[in-house]
């Protein structure tokens, strides 16, 4: 497995590390990825801090537990793409495949292709007249509100090769 990962926290200067988290571990194969949750303010709870805990500790568990069969992936030649609500609230499926389909066309490197998918979803979450996952969600479930446009929240993407 070859991995690399992309994090573009919101702009939020109380919070500059954002309230995301990603690990990778390629030697065990095993990548993972928290979204912070940001009404845990309300109790007090550092959601960022969290994430950034959470994610240590699996990291070090990884590095600890005996490894065994897991939920490995088995297939060569497979893409693996992990992200948080930040991406998915702001590319569309479609997209996703697009930019997975071209990359590896262009034989990207793990970490080109998680920038581009990384980046997209930032200028879509800025983007006010975007068709977006998060506006037709918001149609959707509030009808007499129509959105238009991303949804500005921390970016996390996660690209695996799995060779």
């Amino acid at each position: 497995m070859v991995a690399a990962s992309l994090y573009l926290p919101k702009e939020n200067p109380t919070k500059p590390l954002g309230e995301d988290a990603p690990f990778i571990h390629e030697l065990n194969q095993t990548i993972g990825v928290a979204d912070g949750v940001g009404g845990w303010i309300k109790e007090e709870i550092d959601a960022g801090i969290y994430a950034r805990e959470l994610m240590n500790n699996s990291l070090i568990a990884t590095d600890i537990e005996p490894t065994g069969d897991g939920n490995k992936v088995e297939k060569d030649n497979e893409i693996l793409a992990v992200e948080t609500d930040g991406m998915l609230d702001n590319v569309n499926e479609s997209e996703i495949e697009e930019i997975v389909r071209r990359g590896m066309d262009e034989k990207l490197k793990a970490k080109e292709l998680a920038s581009q998918i990384g980046n997209i979803a930032l200028y879509n979450s800025f983007d006010r007249f975007a068709d977006t996952p998060f506006s037709r969600a918001v149609e959707r479930e509030c009808v007499s509100q129509i959105h238009k446009g991303g949804k500005i929240d921390d970016i996390t993407v996660i690209v695996a090769y799995i060779q």
